[in-house]
């Protein structure tokens, strides 16, 4: 079987092929920091969840000391 060059067997021009490869460069790239960045940014939600709850009970905390101690 004779081996046919791939720009003339497709009829398409080099920069066809470069763009081809490059765009699922990109794609895959892209794909890659997706699958990191978003299940990382659903855990900093939650750890700032519980900070932020923590804060509060703490705030509720020192507002019932505070009333105990006006009583007085």
């Amino acid at each position: 079987m004779v081996m046919k060059n791939k720009l003339y067997k497709h009829h398409k021009k080099k920069m066809f092929f470069v763009f081809r490869n490059f765009a699922i460069g990109i794609f895959g790239v892209a794909a890659i920091v997706l699958a990191i960045a978003i299940p990382t940014y659903i855990s900093s939600l939650n750890d700032s969840n519980i900070t932020a709850r923590a804060a509060e009970e703490k705030a509720e905390k020192r507002q019932e000391k505070s009333e105990l101690l006006s009583i007085r």
